[in-house]
């Protein structure tokens, strides 16, 4: 079946077969169901309810969708190949029990959108649109391949499985994203994000991050180009007792204003300094006593700080490798706590606890 139309307005269409092609050049309202379509196109707006639950004799629900104005109904659609959102601004209800490969928009994005998988979710403006992806029947366990935004990230992803690559090219601010676990993710500026991955996140680069948490079990490791302000939790529960919570975090600024509360060894941290903020490797505190550690020996293996300064801040760890401060930059108000220090350069003439 095809059709060509100017406008379908308050239209309802239920198809038990295959759409082969739809073309309306205005908007789309009311409602439509068929079996699959293989390439439907919306000139206008689309503010009717689709539903394609089906598969076509190419292979999906929904082959090549593409939309040029604003949406207002929602779509229900099993495995689908490429939707296409070209609008400026749009708020947009996508619901899939199945596998979206591909779902491009031209501009922001807002509504709402749930699969079981999405392979490539790319915003070429901004994005406030809630993602939930349940990853049941993901390919490889990877619930979400590629997510992109050009502009700000808000709301909320919920992403089971792995998340393969995410980027997002301006600020996440106000912006959640919970995973099973991810391999890489890349924000130009946190200004407060919370990143909740339930097991290992292999690579975290961000510019400045503001505020918001990290939680994971592990990070291999975090880059951020600015300052660091947010809460960091690793639970270090699915690694081997002699491997690494954290390998790598590097600050090319000051980390600040939070807890990094890490239950493992830890291999480099490095920044220009730290403020008003606690380092804690298996440790509740630094109370000076030995109980602090709770039983634990962990070893941190370095803290370099090119700058030297460790004002208002904690670091404790049961065992420190080395402790890197340029002479004479260290304040005098921070605390020290550790069982053994193997080797430091500079000064630090704040509180040290030998326990």
């Amino acid at each position: 079946m095809s059709c060509w139309m100017i406008s379908w307005k308050d239209w309802v269409m239920n198809s038990s077969g295959d759409i082969k092609t739809a073309s309306i050049t205005g908007d789309m309202n009311g409602s439509v169901t068929a079996d699959s379509f293989f390439n439907l196109r919306v000139g206008g707006a689309m503010g009717a309810d689709l539903t394609a639950l089906g598969t076509g004799s190419h292979g999906y629900s929904v082959y090549a969708m593409t939309v040029i104005g604003a949406s207002s109904g929602t779509w229900t659609l099993g495995h689908s190949l490429y939707l296409r959102g070209a609008s400026t601004t749009a708020a947009w209800s996508i619901d899939s029990t199945e596998r979206l490969e591909s779902v491009v928009f031209s501009g922001n994005v807002a509504g709402s959108i749930s699969a079981d998988s999405i392979k490539v979710l790319e915003s070429k403006g901004d994005m406030s649109a809630t993602v939930t992806i349940v990853g049941a029947s993901a390919p490889g366990g990877r619930g979400l391949t590629i997510g992109k935004v050009a502009g700000d990230v808000s709301g909320s992803w919920s992403i089971g499985g792995d998340v393969f690559y995410v980027y997002i090219a301006q600020q996440a601010n106000g912006w959640t994203l919970n995973a099973d676990s991810a391999s890489r993710i890349n924000i130009n500026t946190a200004t407060n994000a919370n990143l909740n991955i339930t097991g290992r996140a292999v690579n975290v680069t961000t510019g400045n991050w503001l505020a918001g948490t990290l939680t994971a079990d592990s990070v291999f490791a975090l880059r951020v180009n600015g300052n660091f302000g947010a809460n960091m939790t690793l639970a270090g529960t699915a690694i081997g007792a002699a491997a690494k919570v954290l390998q790598t975090m590097a600050v090319t600024g000051t980390i600040q204003n939070g807890t990094l509360s890490m239950a493992g060894n830890v291999g480099t941290i490095s920044a220009t300094s730290v403020t008003n903020a606690n380092i804690l490797v298996g440790a509740s505190g630094a109370t000076g006593v030995l109980g602090d550690f709770g039983g634990n020996t962990y070893t941190l293996n370095s803290l370099n700080l090119s700058g030297g300064n460790f004002s208002g801040s904690t670091l404790a760890a049961y065992s420190i490798g080395s402790l890197g401060l340029d002479a004479g930059e260290a304040d005098s108000d921070g605390t020290l706590e550790y069982h053994d220090l193997l080797s430091s350069t500079g000064t630090f003439d704040g509180t040290t606890n030998v326990v």
